[in-house]
């Protein structure tokens, strides 16, 4: 399982489901679910380490830093792949590359981003 913890929101986790051909989600240890009830399982979800800065349209909200490269950690097809990201421009799309610089593929589906600070994810 793999452990995210976001600055003043749940702690969400991600297990590889094998039947569902998906990474379940959870929000502090309860199973996130849609109003239908089924739990939500993405089949990639791709976490991009990085840093957040004060938001210039509301001093009190951060705004997260997606310009840049930094630590990835890409859940696909029940494999945890570690690597990294980068993107050079906001009109760029993020490249992600494993840790001998081969770009990582990801299954077809649905994809999940989650953006971090460095060091609150852990497997």
């Amino acid at each position: 399982p793999v452990s995210i913890t976001f600055t003043g929101s749940p702690v969400v986790g991600y297990t590889w489901d094998e039947a569902a051909q998906g990474w379940k989600r959870t929000q502090d240890g309860a199973p996130h679910t849609v109003t239908a009830g089924g739990q939500l399982a993405p089949a990639n979800v791709v976490v991009m380490e990085t840093t957040y800065k004060t938001s210039p349209a509301d001093t009190k909200s951060p705004e997260v830093v997606s310009v840049g490269s930094g630590k990835a950690i890409v859940l696909t097809a029940g494999r945890i792949i570690t690597g990294t990201w980068s993107r050079p421009a906001a009109t760029d799309k993020p490249t992600l590359v494993d840790e001998s610089g081969a770009p990582i593929a990801l299954s077809p589906g649905r994809t999940w981003v989650e953006m971090p600070q460095a060091g609150q994810t852990s497997w």
